[in-house]
């Protein structure tokens, strides 16, 4: 029959090797995606997925990096540029979604900015906090 097979994961994601016709996705919780665009004069939303109830607390950098913070995996933003934008906790229910609202001022002086954003999931069910993957953002027009 036609259906969906969903498998959360915390961290490495399992593999399974299954045949059939539908484009699988994998997604390593916590994960951090963009909803909307980073435009001037709009708010960008950001999302992260992770456990229901996680508390995450997501920030912002002029610069990257990659400097390995055990337990919690690799820090992708400069810590001498690095701000706290904020902290939220995840709804409850089958996906714990965080949303993040970024207002872009509509200043021309901006585009081309690059944003580089990673989140934490600070509080959590599993007990254990990890880093989302990085996720950099140019200001357009």
């Amino acid at each position: 029959g036609t259906g969906y097979l969903r498998v959360d994961s915390y961290a490495t994601p399992p593999a399974y090797a299954i045949k059939n016709s539908q484009t699988s996705m994998t997604l390593r919780l916590p994960d951090l995606d963009k909803v909307t665009e980073s435009k001037i004069g709009t708010t960008m939303k950001l999302r992260v997925i992770a456990l229901p109830d996680d508390t995450i607390m997501l920030a912002l950098a002029a610069k990257g990096a990659d400097i390995n913070f055990p337990p919690f995996g690799k820090l992708k933003l400069d810590p001498g540029t690095m701000l706290i934008f904020g902290i939220k906790k995840a709804t409850s229910g089958l996906d714990g979604i965080a949303t993040f609202d970024v207002p872009i001022p509509n200043n021309t002086q901006l585009l081309g900015v690059m944003v580089h954003w990673q989140a934490l999931n600070t509080i959590t069910v599993s007990k254990r906090p990890l880093l989302t993957n990085v996720l950099i953002t140019t200001i357009t027009n």
